[in-house]
């Protein structure tokens, strides 16, 4: 998906961008914004350059209310 999306666009260079889910190596998991950037048309680079951001923290804290408000729901339907 990302490598289309970065294919399928005329500008340069091209950008494509995803959040993804990646496992450290102490087996917990961890959010990541990445940014790849096709600079193979750049003669100093020549190649892919991908930038990527931890956002674990901030997946967690939007998921937090959406718990908290499940938690809410079931407590009234199962009274």
């Amino acid at each position: 998906m990302l490598r289309s999306t970065i294919i399928g666009r005329t500008r340069k260079p091209a950008t494509g961008t995803a959040e993804i889910r990646l496992a450290h190596r102490d087996g917990s998991w961890r959010w990541f914004d990445v940014i790849v950037t096709d600079l193979s048309k750049d003669p100093s680079v020549e190649g892919w350059v991908a930038n990527l951001r931890d956002i674990t923290e901030r997946k967690a804290s939007e998921a937090a209310p959406n718990a908290a408000q499940e938690a809410f729901r079931h407590a009234f339907d199962d009274a």
